[in-house]
């Protein structure tokens, strides 16, 4: 590689440590308190507006938010969209292994907004050959959160196969037991903050958990009590499952459903 490239590639990844405040004697800004995040783009791409409009509330919940679209995301994420609709602007792009190495080492949590069937494939068979997947292998490894959207895990068309869809769910089972955590696109903002809530809100939430059931399993006569007693929220165990109309009519009824984090 050309030396002046290099040297515009390490200049690039030294911005993008510094905007998230990672450079030696650098001083974060005090008007934010939340974690640093890394949020990486996979080509699950769908409800792309839910997206960008989940990430603009991560972002203004968080320190720091630094973005990276992996290459096979890049002809269907368009970024001046990106930076309009999120409002991110440490876009990590140019950044190469090394650099997410750095980045990823100060953040908290990783959020994966498009994560989709073929990368979960090879992250769940350690499977590294492509920098988007990598990172997550990375960030499991080194004990990190991860937040993934299960949008890309939605099965229409095998409906009718019954063993494809046994060896996709065996993927999902596996990437939940190394300690992924999913949630729909429209609620990836509400378990960001479950998983990362001060304490002083954690004991809040804690005393609501307690007043209401936390449920493993809810379907849609538990959306219907709720609906009937005007709850506002039904608590889902960290592992818990959701069954597909339970969700459409907890929509319907403007109930949201969130994870448990202990």
């Amino acid at each position: 590689m050309d030396i002046a490239v290099k040297n515009k590639i390490k200049h690039l990844i030294q911005e993008a440590l510094a905007d998230l405040s990672v450079k030696k004697g650098s001083t974060p800004k005090p008007n934010r308190q939340g974690p640093k995040v890394l949020t990486v783009f996979h080509a699950g791409v769908c409800r792309l507006d839910k997206t960008f409009e989940q990430i603009k509330s991560i972002g203004e919940l968080s320190d720091k938010l630094g973005i990276y679209r992996g290459e096979s995301a890049r002809s269907l994420v368009n970024l001046n969209e990106l930076k309009e609709k999120s409002k991110v602007r440490c876009i990590l792009d140019k950044s190469g292994p090394a650099g997410l190495e750095k980045v990823l080492d100060v953040c908290e949590i990783l959020i994966l907004p498009t994560f989709a069937f073929p990368a979960a494939a090879k992250v769940a068979s350690l499977l590294a050959d492509d920098l988007e997947s990598g990172i997550v292998l990375s960030a499991l490894m080194k004990g990190k959160k991860i937040l993934a959207a299960e949008d890309g895990f939605s099965r229409p068309g095998i409906a009718v196969n019954s063993n494809l869809i046994k060896e996709i769910d065996k993927i999902f089972n596996k990437l939940k037991m190394f300690g992924m955590q999913f949630c729909p696109t429209d609620q990836l903002s509400a378990v960001f903050q479950n998983l990362v809530l001060p304490e002083q809100t954690k004991n809040e939430k804690i005393s609501a958990e307690k007043k209401n059931p936390v449920l493993k399993l809810i379907t849609a006569k538990n959306v219907h009590m709720a609906a009937e007693n005007k709850q506002k929220k039904i608590w889902l165990a960290l592992n818990g499952n959701v069954t597909p109309l339970a969700r459409d009519l907890a929509r319907e009824y403007a109930i949201e459903i969130y994870k448990c984090n202990e």
